[in-house]
């Protein structure tokens, strides 16, 4: 996220993010963030392909998010339509002041939910599926809530990845910045969020180092 227009690059392989109605850029948690207007249905978004699409294996998002306007009805990120159980892969929202990770498998769904955050905060969230524990995992600033039993993983829809924007509900723009956004096929350990979290430093890819 750290251009300050146009397509952001992926520094890690090849989905780089197209620019939808100009998403533009501020100061964020570690150089540049991205900076999203609600109002002019601002997104960003990479088509359909195997790095995105997830399965019934472990994965993780974790990023950097700062609302501005609502915590309510806003997307960060997702993947797919949301108006079935296969509409969509997974999804990471706020809604009712408490960010949400849905996961849906097709046939199942269910849903991880933050407590009580607020606006103009900056917000480290690392959502992680467990495959083998069948658990949704999500925590805040390095604090974890309690897990939710889920089995079955991801839907593999056909539909690309929006941060940003989910084509369903209106699409519940984002109003504020998001930045070091990060997709892993694996369940990024404890050890390895906090390492990310940095005691609210955040750390840039390749997320090594101390």
């Amino acid at each position: 996220m750290d251009e300050t227009s146009g397509t952001r690059a992926d520094s890690a392989g090849a989905n780089t993010l197209t620019d939808n109605n100009t998403v533009g850029s501020a100061a964020g948690k570690i150089a540049n963030a991205a900076l999203f207007a609600a109002a002019s249905t601002e997104f960003l978004s990479s088509a359909d392909n195997t790095a995105l699409s997830m399965g019934d294996f472990d994965f993780s998002i974790g990023l950097w998010f700062f609302a501005t306007t609502s915590l309510d009805q806003r997307t960060i990120i997702a993947k797919g339509d949301g108006n079935t159980s296969n509409g969509t892969e997974y999804a990471l929202y706020l809604i009712a002041n408490t960010l949400r990770f849905d996961v849906m498998s097709g046939s199942a769904a269910d849903t991880i939910v933050s407590a009580a955050l607020s606006l103009s905060t900056w917000y480290y969230a690392l959502a992680r599926y467990n495959a083998a524990a069948n658990t949704l995992h999500l925590s805040i600033n390095d604090v974890a809530v309690s897990p939710v039993s889920y089995s079955g993983g991801s839907y593999d829809s056909a539909h690309p990845l929006n941060i940003g924007r989910w084509p369903v509900f209106n699409a519940w723009y984002f109003d504020g910045l998001l930045d070091e956004v990060g997709i892993w096929k694996r369940y990024l350990s404890d050890a390895e969020g906090t390492l990310l979290y940095n005691g609210g430093n955040g750390r840039t890819y390749p997320f090594t180092g101390t």
